[in-house]
Order: C-alpha cells, then sequence, then structure tokens
C-alpha cells in the first residue's frame, strides 16, 4: 500500500515538471466568453475516450467530448463554462471507466488532464490548472457599484438642493420686515396649495412603477444581458431572471384592466363601447406581433414559410382579450358607497329590524315560559336537574318548565338517557333537543347570521363567475398536459426530449404542449428553443404556445385579483398590504409544493417554456409581493417617486415596439470587438436599456404616450 502511494506522489510530480515545461494549448487563443480549455494527456498505451454532461441537463446521455490516443499523446476541447459539468475518460477497448468528476469550470481558464496508470488494473487522472481563468463576475460586480453611486446621487443631489433653497428661503424671512414675510409667506402658501392640486397623482404610480420595471429588465435581458446565463432563459426547469419578466408584465395587465375598466363604467361607459374598445387593442396587438416583431429586415424577404404564428404580443394581446371580457361581462359589482349616517356603526342591525323584532319576541317567550310558567309540584322558575339534586325535594322536576312542556307534547318520544340520569338518579326523561331549546337555537343561529363568513373574501366571491372560468382553463391545461396521449411519448410528460431522460424521448420535447403546438402550426413556430443547445433537441417548441396562452391568463387574472383588491379597500392601505401578503403566501407555498422545493423533482417543475401550474403560482407569488412593496414606498409612505421606472412604464407599448424592432442597430447595439468577457456586452446591454430609459424620459417630459 505504501509503495503504491509512493508512486502515485511520483507521477504527480512528474506531470507537474512537465506541465510546467509545455503543453499543447494552442487553441488558448480562441476562447470567448464563457468557455475554458481542457487539454487531456494519455500516458496509457490505450485510446481513451472523454465525455461528458451538464448537471443542469435532466437525466442527460453523455456527449462526446474528445479521443485520445495512446502513449504520450494528447487532445484538447473547449468547454462551456456556464454550468457545472461532469466530465468522465473511458476505455474503448476495456469498456471501463477510468475516473469521473464534477466541476465549475471558470471562463478563460486552461486545464490539464493527465490519464495515467497506477498499477496493472488501476488508472487514474489528476488535473493541473495551466492558465488562471478569469473572475468572470467582476464586470457585474463594478456595473452593480456604479449603479448604486448613480441611484445615491440621484437621492443626494435633490436633498442637497432642496436645503440650500431652504436655507435660502429662511435667509430672506430673517432679512426682509415682517410686511414682505407674510406677502411672502401667502404667497408661497398659495403656491405650495397650487403645487399639491397640480401634483395630486390621477394614477396608481406603485403600478406604473412596477410595469416599467418589468419592462426595464425585459429590455436589458432581451439585449443579452451581457451575456450571463442567469440573465438569460432556463435552458428548461428552473428560474432565472429572464423567467421573471413576462409573468409580471402579465400580471400588471390584469391590475391595470380593473382599474381601468372600473373607471370607465363609472362614467358609464357602455359595454358595447368597452368591446369595441377591448376588439380594437387586442387586433393592433396581434397585427403588431405578426407583421413587426417576427420580422426584421436581416431575416431576407417576408415569407410565410418561416413566419412564427405564435409569439409575445400575440400572447399578450390575447391574454388582455380574455381578461378584458371577464371584467366586462362579470366584473362591475361593487361595494356600495353610502353618504355618512348616525346610524352607520349599527346599519347591520338597523336594516334588519324586522328580523331583530322577531328574535326579540322568541326570546322574551323563552324568558316568560321559562321562569313564569307554573308547572305541578314544582316551583316556578326551576333549572335544576331534580333527582336527588336541590336536596332532593323535587325528584320529578328534571328540567323544569322545559322538560313539562316535551313531555306533555311528547310523552315517552322523547330522550329516555339524559346526562343528568346517572349522577342525579333522575327518572322522568328529559330531551336536551326539546322545544324551549330549539328558540335559542333560532337565537344563536341568528347571531351567526351577523357575520357573514364570506366578508374577509368578498373580493372573490362576488366574482365567482370570472373564478369558475378560470378554474375550467386550469383544469383544460391539467387534462390535456397529463391525460393527452402523444403518439411515442408517455402520457404526462413534461420533459425537453432531446438527450434528456436518458435520451428516450427524443422527439418529445414539451410533451402534450409541443405536440399541439406543431399540430397547429406546423413550421410556423420558433424553432429555437431554450433547450436546443443544452438537450440537442430536433423539434420546434414555442414557449408562446396554445396551452400556455390558458396559463398566461391565470396568471393575468391574479394581477386582477389585486386590482379588486386596490378597489375593495380603497383607503384602507393596511388592508391592501395584508391581503397582497396573504395571496403571497398562498401562492408561495403552493408553489413550493407543485415543485417541492426541488428544479427537476416536484410533482410539477417550474418551468417557463410550458408555463406550468408551478411556475404561475411562483410568479403570482413574486408579483403580489413586488407589488405590495412597490404601494407601500411609492403610494403610501411617498418614499420614491418611482424614477427611472416610471417613465417606460407609461409608455410601455412604445419602448417595448421600439426596442424590439431597433435592438439590432446603432447606437442601440453595435458588432463586439472583444469577445473573451463579458465586459463589453454587459456593457452594450446596459446602454441599449439607459437609452430606452432616457427616451421614455424624454417623451414623459413631452407628455407624449402612445396608446392603442
Amino acid at each position: 500500500m505504501e509503495s503504491r502511494t509512493l508512486l502515485h506522489a511520483s507521477l504527480t510530480l512528474l506531470i507537474l515538471f512537465t506541465s510546467g515545461i509545455g503543453g499543447h494549448i494552442e487553441n488558448g487563443s480562441h476562447l470567448k466568453m464563457d468557455q475554458a480549455l481542457l487539454i487531456f494527456h494519455n500516458q496509457l498505451t490505450e485510446e481513451v475516450h472523454a465525455s461528458y454532461t451538464s448537471d443542469y441537463c435532466y437525466k442527460c446521455l453523455f456527449q462526446h467530448l474528445v479521443t485520445v490516443k495512446p502513449n504520450n499523446n494528447n487532445a484538447s476541447a473547449i468547454i462551456s463554462t456556464k454550468f457545472t459539468l461532469t466530465v468522465q475518460v473511458e476505455s474503448q477497448t476495456r469498456n471501463a471507466t477510468f475516473c469521473r468528476w464534477s466541476q465549475t469550470y471558470e471562463e478563460g481558464g486552461h486545464y490539464s488532464i493527465w490519464i495515467y496508470t497506477l498499477d496493472a488494473n488501476n488508472c487514474s487522472c489528476t488535473q493541473i490548472v495551466d492558465r488562471r481563468p478569469n473572475n468572470a463576475y467582476l464586470p457585474i460586480l463594478v456595473a452593480a457599484l456604479l449603479l448604486a453611486v448613480i441611484a445615491l446621487l440621484f437621492v443626494v443631489i435633490p436633498y442637497i438642493y432642496r436645503r440650500r433653497c431652504t436655507s435660502k428661503f429662511i435667509k430672506t424671512i430673517c432679512c426682509q420686515g415682517p410686511q414682505h414675510s407674510e406677502e411672502n409667506e401667502e404667497s408661497h402658501a398659495s403656491e405650495t396649495a397650487h403645487g399639491a392640486v397640480q401634483a395630486k397623482p390621477t394614477r396608481l404610480l406603485s403600478l406604473d412603477t412596477f410595469r416599467g420595471f418589468s419592462l426595464t429588465v425585459m429590455v436589458f435581458v432581451n439585449y443579452g444581458g451581457g451575456g450571463y446565463w442567469f440573465f438569460q432563459h432556463a435552458p428548461w426547469n428552473g428560474l432565472t431572471v429572464a423567467d421573471l419578466v413576462m409573468p409580471w408584465f402579465v400580471f400588471v395587465i390584469g391590475t391595470s384592466v380593473v382599474l381601468a375598466f372600473s373607471s370607465m363604467q363609472r362614467r358609464g361607459v357602455s359595454r358595447l363601447q368597452l368591446l369595441r374598445k377591448i376588439t380594437w387593442r387586442t387586433v393592433v396587438l396581434l397585427l403588431l406581433g405578426f407583421c413587426f416583431l417576427n420580422y426584421s429586415p436581416k431575416d431576407g424577404p417576408l415569407s410565410w414559410s418561416w413566419l412564427r404564428i405564435p409569439g409575445v404580443l400575440q400572447r399578450l394581446g390575447f391574454t388582455y382579450f380574455v381578461l378584458s371580457l371577464l371584467q366586462t361581462f362579470w366584473g362591475q359589482k361593487e361595494i356600495p358607497l353610502t353618504a355618512y349616517n348616525w346610524w352607520n356603526p349599527v346599519q347591520d342591525i338597523l336594516l334588519y329590524w324586522p328580523q331583530w323584532l322577531i328574535i326579540i319576541l322568541l326570546e322574551t317567550l323563552w324568558l316568560c315560559l321559562t321562569f313564569l310558567m307554573p308547572v305541578p309540584n314544582c316551583p316556578t322558575g326551576y333549572l335544576g336537574a331534580g333527582g336527588i339534586g336541590d336536596n332532593g325535594l323535587y325528584p320529578n322536576c328534571t328540567g323544569g318548565a322545559a322538560g313539562y312542556i316535551d313531555r306533555w307534547m311528547f310523552g315517552d318520544n322523547m330522550y329516555r338517557y339524559p346526562t343528568c340520569k346517572e349522577m342525579y338518579r333522575t327518572t322522568q326523561p328529559f330531551d336536551p333537543e326539546g322545544v324551549l331549546g330549539t328558540i335559542n337555537s333560532i337565537v344563536i343561529g341568528f347571531l351567526g347570521m351577523q357575520y357573514n363568513w364570506w366578508n374577509p373574501v368578498q373580493d372573490i366571491l362576488l366574482y365567482w363567475p370570472q373564478w369558475l372560468i378560470i378554474i375550467l382553463l386550469e383544469t383544460l391545461w391539467l387534462c390535456l398536459t397529463f391525460l393527452m396521449p402523444v403518439p411515442n411519448c408517455p402520457t404526462g410528460y413534461l420533459g425537453a426530449g432531446g438527450i434528456g431522460d436518458n435520451g428516450l424521448y427524443p422527439n418529445c420535447t414539451g410533451g402534450a404542449a409541443g405536440y399541439i403546438d406543431r399540430w397547429m402550426f406546423g413550421d410556423n413556430m420558433y424553432r429555437y428553443p431554450t433547450c436546443k443547445e443544452m438537450y440537442r433537441t430536433t423539434q420546434p417548441f414555442d414557449p408562446e404556445g396554445v396551452l400556455g396562452t390558458i396559463n398566461s391568463i391565470v396568471i393575468g387574472f391574479l394581477g386582477m385579483q389585486a386590482g379588486k383588491i386596490i378597489i375593495f379597500y380603497k383607503k384602507m392601505n393596511i388592508q391592501i398590504l395584508c391581503r397582497f401578503l396573504v395571496w403571497t403566501v398562498i401562492l408561495g407555498i403552493s408553489a413550493a409544493i407543485l415543485s417541492k422545493c426541488t428544479r427537476d423533482g416536484g410533482f410539477i417543475p417550474v418551468n417557463k417554456n410550458l408555463w406550468s401550474l408551478s411556475y404561475i403560482m411562483c410568479m403570482g407569488c413574486l408579483s403580489f409581493l413586488l407589488l405590495g412593496g412597490m404601494f407601500f414606498v411609492v403610494d403610501i409612505k411617498g418614499w420614491w417617486g418611482g424614477q427611472p421606472f416610471i417613465y417606460p412604464g407609461m409608455n410601455s407599448i412604445f419602448v417595448y415596439v421600439g426596442h424590439s424592432l431597433l435592438g439590432f442597430y446603432f447606437p442601440f447595439s453595435w458588432e463586439m470587438r472583444f469577445q473573451q468577457s463579458h465586459w463589453e456586452w454587459l456593457f452594450q446591454s446596459l446602454w441599449g436599456t439607459a437609452l430606452w430609459l432616457l427616451i421614455a424620459y424624454l417623451l414623459y417630459r413631452k407628455k407624449f404616450f402612445l396608446k392603442i
């Protein structure tokens, strides 16, 4: 054993020495961002085969990396550094695995893997770093620091300016006479009052801020997000920053529909006018998606052969259409607001005085019969058990008037074993569900009527037709997803296909969702799904497909619930925040249960491509949390005006369409020359996003708002 250890140490020293004096690393000069170089040195007398798989790829087959010839030959391969890789080296002739390891390689690094013999039956691998990798996260750390400094300056500079103006105002008051001071004070007060009237917000600023924040992040990730994998969509299951923004936007659409339509309905806008507006806006969104965002001049002449029928604006338009119909036909119920009267605190009693009169008469009848009715051989008003109780003076008076009435009405047809029989040795039957007891049963039931059990959820139950439609839609999604048979695929399959799931279902990408889209749209759908590179899929799959649109409507409906809460509990900010928190907890727990808090192992994994049920629960949770936080900071406390996100939030259609059409043109982007790291790409992404924020701000100053 000691000789084997000594041999292993000697070989390691030899490898370190040889790697220090040379190496086959000419491919290192071609490395780009998120790439590293692996150099395999084979000191065996047989050919070896190196393969790999990504740990982010669920149950994926190992893919060939490089074949290394025997007798001190080497071969190099460029690998991705985005995710953890599992690499294995195996023999071609002996069908044996020599070594296997998992590691997250770093950008720009050069790594040598030496394959050598330990003894006659065992081989081993040793890894050495030939060139230290770059710090891939340094650009984003610097960018985050600069953005924090800029944000701090935007807070500090106005504060200093206000302090300076305040000091000038104080100096003016101190240096001038009383008459001028009073005039200035009166003038300043009138200006302040006028400014307050002018600045009174007519919109829910937190909603515009949330919409603008979602849109800003969307622009940033659509411009590449600096090339970082967490600013790009997840390959299949899982969640990244890029997966958050569209559900947020859909959520805001739902909230806006409720607030806008409620306002229009209060102004007397007819249902026919609303339907015209809904139809017009939906058609415009669909046409924008079909004719502009699915086409770019770089694609060449417009052709039906490559036209994508589903799309982002198409989904947003259809979702808006359904949500608007729900609000138009079944969303006009509101809590009536009446003028204040002295009896408002007890209006729930006074409005129902006939009921209360009947209850009072019933209770008076009970009191009179119980305490005034004479009972033979018993004291009036007796409430005892009889038998041996009360010193055995009234053995046949069990229950007083209540027992006497029941025995007179029912005879022996009543309960013969009252609870007092054993202890009090009673001989008279007594029924706890007798006549007089029933009177008080009615009274306590009436008291229960004074509290409507549905009061805490009236913003839900008043709109039960909407909830019924949403539940039916979600049931349809579940049935199609988990029960619909798909040729050559297991029923209820949710995987990416390709090399995933041990390569058993290569053509089953997306299961029923993908099958329905391919049947409906053929080749006129998205050809480059996020799973294509990692899972080596060959089937097209559209993340804006038919089944996903059902759950898009559901998360939009959750946004409608936020709007109803704001309307129902207007000027009751604590109630609004509490209900937002309740929804956050309910949706968060539901998402955790469905996904089992894992990426791939849950009942229904979190999946943006499929818009799975757990995904919309998770996004609904985050949406309520963010909107509630912004509502508290922006609308309640006024600590933040929503800048700069409020500007694109008030011009969302213009910014979204504009950034999609002009994203490939200067000055929003350019041909990058430094592709070895994230520096230039991150700068380009931030630059393009900042330009659209600036454009939105200038349009806001000019009071130009593109509306459909």
